[in-house]
C-alpha cells in the first residue's frame, strides 16, 4: 500500500475510533453497559490501528 494512502486510511481509522469512544462515553445516549463496554472497546482498537498504520507509514525513523 502507498505511503500516503495507508497514512491517510490511518488517520481516518483513528478518528473514527475516538469517535466511537466519544459516543460509548457519553451518557445522553442511551446504552446500556455491554453496549458501552463494547463500543468502547471498538473504538479502542480502531484509534491503535490507526496509530500503527500511520507510524507504519512513516518513511524513517529520523
Amino acid at each position: 500500500m502507498d505511503n500516503n494512502l495507508k497514512a491517510l486510511f490511518g488517520s481516518w481509522d483513528e478518528a473514527i475510533g475516538t469517535l466511537l469512544s466519544a459516543i460509548a462515553s457519553t451518557p445522553s445516549f442511551k446504552l446500556n453497559a455491554t453496549q458501552q463496554k463494547h463500543l468502547d472497546l471498538l473504538g479502542n482498537v480502531m484509534q491503535a490501528t490507526g496509530s500503527a498504520l500511520a507510524a507504519d507509514s512513516e518513511k524513517s525513523l529520523l
